[in-house]
């Protein structure tokens, strides 16, 4: 994942103190899938150097303004606050350099901190990129795209754009007795050269996972890691969030007492043959994780449409109107959803048919409830059942 500028737009940070800063800094570059951060919240404190009552105030506040939310046990950051691994549009994040999470800038003013960050929203590091506007207008009330300094006088809006010439190459032009001129035209060299960090997100998820599917995970080499990685990204583009989350899960558990999965991932890795063996080994579990998954959620809709059914006809049968009774209206939505997920693994499974993946082909018998509700792909099947004929 990479930061949204939305994360550090001065308008957005308005109340944030130096460690929500941080805070906010670390979440883009540990946010991973769906934006959920792979971290328990002692990793959290122990990464920002905080106390624990610190970072509950943090998280409550953070949960409070929606930037967070919690499911299941974990954290989730907010998709509007994060941008996805696979975005290339620069202009929707900025890079987290390493000079933010200096000692040196943690200790600026928490004023200049903010101004940098804006700074850095406005992309003024790219190359031929600069940000020109009146000191005034950083000043004045009222909210505008980039965000207002809550800065009462040009003096002292004046002084902290000084203190932010440490970090970034801009002038100050007095145009007259009243109006200053900020140009803002990148980083300073020294402060650019230490360059930026990549997100650990998906390699931290992983780590997660299999940790708590009971893989020793210090032994395991971050290639092996990084490959697994990309079948979760496989199946997140795939099927989303939640239907990737338990295919890998599930597959990771399938794979706990695997003798040659273990003679795999514990090895000592010396060339991408490896690397490619690992991933279609846990491919090849991880496809039948997929049947599990999809049989569950066709036995679900099965139950769910069969008490739809008999709850609509009690009610016809006492004189009731059906779509007055709220929990059937809400059986109704959830039997939606359901159906939605079926469809995406309608759709993988087509995809994977007309790649050559016939295995749903040869074995229909032993999938046939989790086919149940899958017609285009029944279709499908009969079709190349009656050319192969």
């Amino acid at each position: 994942m990479k930061h949204s500028i939305e994360l550090f737009k001065a308008a957005n940070t308005t109340y944030d103190t130096p460690n929500k800063i941080q805070f906010k800094l670390l979440l883009g570059s540990v946010a991973a899938y769906n934006g959920e951060i792979p971290l328990t919240r002692n990793e959290i404190k122990d990464r920002l150097s905080i106390s624990i009552s610190a970072l509950k105030r943090i998280l409550a506040e953070s949960k409070y303004t929606g930037e967070i939310y919690e499911k299941d046990g974990r954290l989730f950051v907010n998709p509007t606050t994060v941008i996805d691994f696979n975005a290339e549009t620069s202009n929707s994040y900025v890079k987290h350099f390493k000079f933010l999470s200096t000692t040196e800038f943690k200790e600026e003013d928490r004023r200049v901190q903010r101004f940098v960050l804006d700074m850095l929203c406005q992309h003024v590091y790219l190359k031929d990129r600069k940000y020109v506007t009146y000191l005034k207008n950083l000043i004045t009330s009222g909210s505008r795209e980039f965000g207002t300094f809550n800065i009462r006088t040009v003096g002292e809006m004046k002084q902290i754009i000084e203190k932010a010439g440490k970090y970034l190459d801009l002038q100050l032009e007095c145009r007259n007795t009243k109006d200053w001129l900020v140009i803002v035209h990148g980083l300073k060299p020294e402060y650019e050269i230490l360059g930026s960090y990549d997100s650990e997100g998906a390699m931290l998820w992983v780590s997660q996972k299999l940790y708590a599917a009971g893989f020793v995970v210090e032994v395991i080499e971050k290639s092996v890691k990084n490959q697994l990685a990309k079948v979760m990204e496989y199946y997140y583009s795939q099927l989303g969030y939640e239907l990737a989350y338990k295919v890998f899960v599930g597959a990771l558990d399938d794979l706990l007492y695997s003798s040659a999965f273990h003679s795999m991932v514990y090895a000592n890795i010396d060339n991408d043959k490896q690397l490619n063996e690992i991933s279609a080994y846990f491919r090849h579990v991880a496809e039948a994780s997929e049947r599990f998954v999809a049989l569950g959620l066709a036995l679900d809709y099965e139950k769910l449409n069969n008490i739809i059914d008999d709850v609509t006809r009690i009610a016809v049968d006492e004189g009731s109107e059906p779509s007055t009774i709220q929990e059937l209206q809400q059986a109704k939505i959830l039997k939606d959803s359901l159906k939605l997920k079926i469809s995406a693994f309608e759709t993988l499974w087509i995809n994977n048919h007309q790649k050559g993946n016939h295995y749903l082909f040869d074995h229909q018998k032993d999938n046939q409830v989790a086919l149940r509700y899958m017609k285009d792909l029944q279709s499908l099947l009969y079709e190349y059942w009656v050319v192969s004929k």
